[in-house]
C-alpha cells in the first residue's frame, strides 16, 4: 500500500479520487497550506496530489517550503503560464492536471510511473559504474545486491534500512531475507575495501579528523552513494 497525500478543499473531489484511483493505498487529506506542510512532515506520503489555490498558504509557498516532498507529486492548477510551469517542475512537480478529476490522475500516474522507469533505469547503470569504481566485485551476490538497493534507497531515501530496504531488496531479487542481504552486502563493502584504490575511497567517504577513513558500515556506504547520485 502507498502513503497518498491529497490537498483540497473539496471534500467531494477527495472521496471521488480515494475510491476509483487510491482504494487499496493509506490516503490521508488536508484542505490548507499549513496542514499541509504539518502533514507532510509527519506523514512522508510517496505520492502527493496538492491543489495550487489552498487557504492561508497557497500551493506554491507549500512546496517552496516543504522540509519533505515525495518524488511524485501532481499539481492541480487552472494557471498555464509558462513561468508557473516551469517554477513547478523546478519545485518537484511532475505533473500538472487543470481538470483534477480522476480519469486525469490515473494518467498522470502512468506517466509518472513510465518516466521513473526510465530513470531508474539509469540509475541502475550508474550505479554500477560508482561500484565498480570502488572495487565492488562483481561476482558477488552484494554487488547485485547495492544494483538494485541503491536505486531503491534513492527514490525512496525514507525507508529505513534494513527494516525496509533489506526485504525490498531480496523481494526484488526473489533471494534470501533481510539477513542475507544484509551479510552480504557487507561482505561486497568489505572486500571492496580490503582491495581499495585509497585516492578513490576517500572521494567518496571522507577523513575522520585527519586519520585514514575506515571501512564504511552498510548505512554509511548507500547513503554516501545516494549523495552522489543526487
Amino acid at each position: 500500500m502507498r502513503r497518498i497525500l491529497i490537498v483540497d478543499e473539496s471534500d467531494l473531489l477527495i472521496r471521488i479520487l480515494t475510491k476509483d484511483c487510491f482504494s487499496e493505498d493509506i490516503v490521508r487529506s488536508c484542505a490548507d497550506g499549513n496542514s499541509a506542510l504539518n502533514m507532510l512532515t509527519r506523514f512522508h506520503p510517496e505520492i502527493l496530489l496538492i491543489n495550487m489555490s489552498l487557504p492561508y498558504k497557497d500551493g506554491l509557498s507549500v512546496l517552496r517550503e516543504a522540509s519533505y516532498l515525495p518524488r511524485q507529486v501532481i499539481a492541480f492548477s487552472y494557471l498555464t503560464n509558462p513561468y508557473v510551469v516551469k517554477t513547478l517542475s523546478l519545485l518537484g512537480v511532475q505533473y500538472i492536471l487543470h481538470m483534477p478529476t480522476s480519469g486525469g490522475v490515473r494518467q498522470a500516474l502512468r506517466a509518472i510511473q513510465c518516466a521513473q522507469t526510465s530513470i531508474r533505469a539509469d540509475l541502475r547503470q550508474i550505479v554500477t559504474e560508482h561500484l565498480q569504481r570502488l572495487g565492488i566485485p562483481t561476482n558477488m551476490d552484494g554487488y547485485k545486491m547495492l544494483t538494485v538497493g541503491l536505486p531503491l534507497f534513492y527514490t525512496d531515501p525514507t525507508q529505513p534500512l534494513g527494516k525496509e530496504l533489506y526485504p525490498a531488496i531480496a523481494c526484488a531479487l526473489g533471494q534470501g531475507n533481510e539477513q542475507t542481504v544484509e551479510r552480504s552486502i557487507r561482505q561486497a563493502i568489505t572486500r571492496g575495501w580490503e582491495c581499495r584504490n585509497e585516492s578513490v575511497w576517500e572521494q567518496y567517504f571522507t577523513r575522520n579528523a585527519g586519520r585514514q577513513i575506515s571501512c564504511p558500515t552498510n548505512k554509511k556506504f548507500l547513503t554516501a552513494l545516494v549523495r552522489r547520485l543526487q
